[in-house]
Formats: C-alpha cells, structure tokens, sequence
C-alpha cells in the first residue's frame, strides 16, 4: 500500500515498483474469479520495515508540528531533514522464479495444445532446433 496505516510512502511505493518482488494477485474465490488486486509486495519482512520507516517518518513530523503549534513557540522554522536512504528491495527469491515460470509454462502448454495451428508451429521450431544441434 502506498498511504495509510500499512502504507510505504509515495517515494518508497515508487522504488517498490521496479523490485522483483512486486506485483499482484488474481482472484480465484468463488464469486470473485478474475478480479485483480494490485500494488503488493510478496517479501514480507522487506515490506514490514518499509512501512515501520515510513510510520517513523509520520510520527517525527507529526512531533514537529505539535512542537511548532504549541503555544511556548512564538516563531515556527522547519527544518528539512535530509530522508533517510531506504534499503533497495531484494532480488526475487529463486524459489518464486521457479513457481512462476513453471505457471507459465503449464499456460503455454495448454495454449499450444488447445490449438492445432499452434501445435504445428510449435513441433516445426523443435524440429528446426534439433537439427542445428546434429
């Protein structure tokens, strides 16, 4: 999530979308087949200590202005603080690569096989390929 009590941030949601571990989910329960929910991290304990950062960040400013709005302060300066460097995302685990990809040919198979034209083309590349190999 972007904002809200489990939110990462904009900045952070924006560096969480070229991590190998972002992504979304498709629903299968009954009812609700096909519907799409976006904007996930699948690498929990990365995504716990994005959130802890940001939820930090918000009490720090929420500090600031109740420092700056009380009524011992007759002038209020913010002070920009440099944002803290937020670790990158790790690379997808090799665990996740192998379910996806085999998903994905699992889908490619039954595509091919579910159309002849397909299942054709398919059996001439293989052929084309093993004779480059002979």
């Amino acid at each position: 999530m972007r904002e809200g009590e489990k939110g990462v941030g904009r900045e952070q949601y924006s560096a969480c979308q070229g991590c190998g571990n972002f992504g979304a989910l498709m629903n299968t329960a009954k009812g609700k087949e096909g519907q799409i929910e976006t904007g996930l991290c699948f690498d929990v304990s990365c995504n716990s200590q994005m959130v802890k950062a940001h939820q930090d960040e918000l009490e720090i400013e929420q500090q600031k202005v109740t420092e700056l709005s009380s009524p011992t302060h007759t002038t209020a300066i913010i002070q920009s603080d440099k944002p803290k460097e937020r670790k990158k995302s790790a690379d997808t685990p090799k665990r996740v690569k192998e379910y996806i990809q085999g998903k994905q040919y699992k889908a490619a198979a039954a595509t091919v096989w579910s159309n002849t034209k397909l299942t054709k083309v398919m059996s001439l590349i293989a052929l084309t390929e093993a004779i480059k190999h002979v």
